[in-house]
This record gives structure tokens, sequence and C-alpha cells, in this order.
């Protein structure tokens, strides 16, 4: 029986799972399509016949949008070249998604969902802050740099020009998703004296900032390629080092 990933809520872990399955059979493969089987480890409630074909069908609408917005852009991806490509009706495509602004926020909720997991995934239960934010920093730049990740941060920019109301859905179903997790553990890091961290929130931003650095830049403009793995693990490394030196008690 499929299984629903442990990090999500039920109500989203099926789609999420669906979410991080297309990802590993499209051509914008990145690190959260290798972390499906890690994740799984709770039964779906059983549905009836109709509801699985209705979430079928929202879900190959989704895996089609997903990948027209990649290809084409926001503008580029028409609602009939999502139609065709998931091979359905127009009215079945508006009764899950009457507008193309809709369909695109889904698709980011479920990206931003999987990205989360992925991240939760990395850190597991670690509390010590090198370690945590060690993992926290690799698996989060090694995702910025796949060429998924810098499909979405190309369609972010492209998009949010001609269409700004989108801007802050990108935003939040991926940078600050990803700060507020940061926020989140500095808090708890603070209170519990591993760390001294006045203000967790502007801190939070820091640590990304630090993280994404001129490096993210240089990769996006293609001016090298990103850093392998040894690189990258040396890059994080000295940059959590830094942190911690303005925030260690």
């Amino acid at each position: 029986m499929p299984k629903a990933c442990p990090t999500m809520p039920r109500s989203i872990a099926r789609s999420t799972c669906f979410w991080l399955a297309s990802m590993r059979s499209s051509g914008h493969e990145g690190p959260m399509a290798r972390t499906n089987a890690a994740r799984v480890s709770e039964e779906i409630p059983t549905i009836g016949r109709a509801e699985l074909r209705k979430r079928a069908k929202a879900d190959t609408i989704l895996q089609a949008a997903r990948e027209l917005f990649l290809e084409h852009g926001y503008s580029g991806a028409t609602t009939d070249m999502i139609q065709a490509r998931a091979a359905v009706s127009k009215s079945t495509l508006y009764s899950h998604f009457p507008t193309k602004e809709v369909l695109f926020e889904a698709v980011c909720k479920l990206g931003s969902d999987a990205f989360e997991a992925m991240l939760a995934n990395a850190v597991g239960t670690e509390t010590e802050p090198r370690r945590f934010l060690q993992r926290f920093g690799v698996e989060f730049l090694a995702y910025l740099f796949s060429e998924e990740g810098k499909a979405f941060f190309r369609l972010m920019v492209e998009a949010s020009k001609s269409f700004p109301q989108l801007g802050p859905i990108f935003y939040g179903a991926g940078i600050k998703a990803s700060t507020d997790m940061i926020e989140r553990y500095l808090s708890g890091a603070h209170a519990a004296k591993l760390l001294l961290v006045e203000d967790p929130a502007l801190s939070s931003e820091h640590f990304m900032g630090m993280l994404r650095g001129d490096l993210h830049l240089r990769v996006i403009l293609n001016i090298g390629a990103p850093p392998r793995s040894a690189e990258l693990d040396a890059y994080v490394a000295a940059t959590v080092d830094r942190f911690l030196k303005a925030h260690t008690t």
C-alpha cells in the first residue's frame, strides 16, 4: 500500500510524495527527487475509487504544469499546453484549478512542502548547532545549485517581473520557509543556552544570506560550475564557523 511522507501532514502527504516521485522521472531532477524512499512510513487512509481517480487527475495536471512552467516560464506555459500535456479536458482542468495562477500556486506549494520535508530529513533529530547548520546548509545549497533549483529561480525572476502578485508565492514557497526553519532552530538553541541569539529572525536571515552569498549568483549566471560535494561541504563549514563565532556564548 502507498505510504505517506512522515514529515508532512496527512492531508498533503500523498501529493508531496507524488511531487518527489515526479521530479525523479522528469528532466529537472534535483536532490529532492532522491529523498522519497527515505521518508516513507505512514499509510494513507483508505479512500474511495472516485476520490482516487479525482486525485490522480489533479496529480497528472500538476506534473504537466510543473514541467511546462520550467520549460517555458509562467507566461509561456498556457493552459491549453497544460491541458494537452496532461491529456485532460478543459472542464477537468478548470474543475481542479480555476485559473493558471491557482494552478501555479499549487505547484509552488507542493514544491515547498517537498523542499521542507527534504531539509527536515537532512537534519533529522540533530540539535548540536554546528552539525545542524552544516547538514541544513549542504542540503539547501545542493538543491539550489541543482538543475531544478536553478530552473525554479530563473522562473521566479521571469514570472515576478510580469506578474508581481506571484512574487510572494515564490518567496513563501522557498526562501521564507527555509529561513523560518532556521529561525525556529535558533530560538530553541538560544532557549537551551546552546547559542546566544538575541534576535532569531534577524540571525536566520543573516545565515541564509551567508549561505547563498556571491556563489549562488555565479552559479545562476553560469560563471563556472557549481561546487562539487567536497567543495560544498568546505564552503558550508566555513560559513557555519563564521556564523557560530558571532553567536557563541
